[in-house]
């Protein structure tokens, strides 16, 4: 068996490399007292986007690139390498999470809007202990009037207070188990607070939910996690 990379990774690495030396500067976190906030999420990202990134691992029917773990990970490293600030860790994980457990309706609206560059997203899973499997009680969800809401906190959120789109663990009171649900990060009784982390180059976040209306994903979290946990 070959393990080589193919001819095609090795050009998509490379264009990375380029791209990053070129566009991404870390300049602005190299004086004292910076922050995330000055690592330029905003600016990178409408670059990072422009390149397709977004959408490696979305399938071409919602407008992604199609391709695979490989060709993801000939990018990440890249990253890694340049460290690169944006939120596109958290958007990947969240596209992930919609990819295996959303809804059909919910793919096409999310998906398409992620690989459209349109739109960002954050995996909120953690427990305040950092915990991430379940079953995961510091966010309830009840059903209210005919409709979910979570109340509750999640912790270590990366890429939270950049995201449109949250993908949000929580205990469901009425299942007796943990689901995952879809929450709009501008809704009425989401709180984000950024965490004073050590990595500059990171966003990490708190994210509080009171009474906020969620949309239960399809797919069971006894399922859903442990594929998007070992990715």
């Amino acid at each position: 068996m070959n393990f080589a990379l193919g001819e095609d990774n090795i050009a998509l690495q490379t264009s990375a490399r380029t791209f990053l030396d070129k566009e991404i500067s870390l300049a602005p976190l190299l004086k004292p007292g910076a922050t995330v906030v000055d690592a330029g999420y905003d600016r990178n990202w409408s670059k990072i986007a422009a390149m397709g990134w977004q959408g490696i691992v979305i399938p071409e029917e919602y407008g992604g690139l199609g391709l695979s773990c490989i060709d993801l990970a000939m990018v990440l490293a890249e990253m890694g390498r340049s460290l690169a600030p944006s939120p596109y860790l958290g958007t990947l994980l969240g596209s992930w999470a919609i990819l295996k457990g959303g809804t059909s309706a919910q793919k096409s609206r999310v998906l398409s809007a992620v690989a459209g560059g349109d739109a960002k997203l954050a995996l909120a899973v953690a427990e305040p202990n950092g915990d991430v499997d379940g079953p995961g009680r510091a966010v309830v969800a009840r059903e209210v009037s005919g409709s979910v809401k979570l109340t509750g906190t999640r912790s270590f959120v990366i890429d939270a207070a950049s995201a449109d789109w949250l993908v949000v663990a929580a205990f469901d009171e009425t299942a007796g188990l943990r689901r995952f649900y879809l929450v709009d990060a501008r809704a009425a009784g989401v709180t984000i607070g950024r965490l004073p982390w050590r990595d500059v180059t990171r966003e990490v976040c708190d994210v509080r939910f009171a009474d906020v209306v969620a949309e239960p994903l399809a797919m069971d979290d006894a399922r859903l996690w442990p594929w998007v946990r070992d990715r």
